[in-house]
């Protein structure tokens, strides 16, 4: 019995959020977008142009195709995806999908958030 409750709650779960996305999307509210976020701490001497070499490189290594550099950002895209990473300071990178051009899983950020970690610890 208890395990016919617990499923049914579950599953009474699943159709709210489901319902609450679709009404979202319905009334053309932006769904937030998920993002990775890298935080440096002690990490004062990142300069824009070290970033930005980075995050070609980074983009680069998944097979991104670089659209667009600004002072403290990098846009790149690969299919129908469009992935933006932002040097917020130099202490604080985030890497998120460019509005309308986003993956159903935060994978893809993931991998590019990890390729990050790597450019700047090696």
């Amino acid at each position: 019995m208890r395990l016919l409750i617990s499923i049914r709650s579950v599953f009474v779960a699943i159709m709210l959020a489901v319902a609450v996305v679709a009404y979202a999307q319905e009334e053309d509210d932006a769904v937030m977008a998920p993002e990775a976020v890298i935080n440096l701490g002690g990490c004062k001497g990142l300069t824009a142009d070290v970033f930005k070499a980075m995050a070609k490189k980074a983009l680069a290594k998944r097979k991104y195709q670089i659209e667009e550099e600004t002072g403290n950002s990098v846009i790149g895209a690969l299919k129908a995806y469009k992935v933006e990473i932002i040097m917020v300071s130099p202490e604080r990178i985030v890497v998120r999908f460019k509005p309308g051009y986003s993956a159903s899983k935060d994978q893809w950020l993931r991998n590019l958030k990890t390729d990050l970690l790597w450019e700047i610890f090696l």
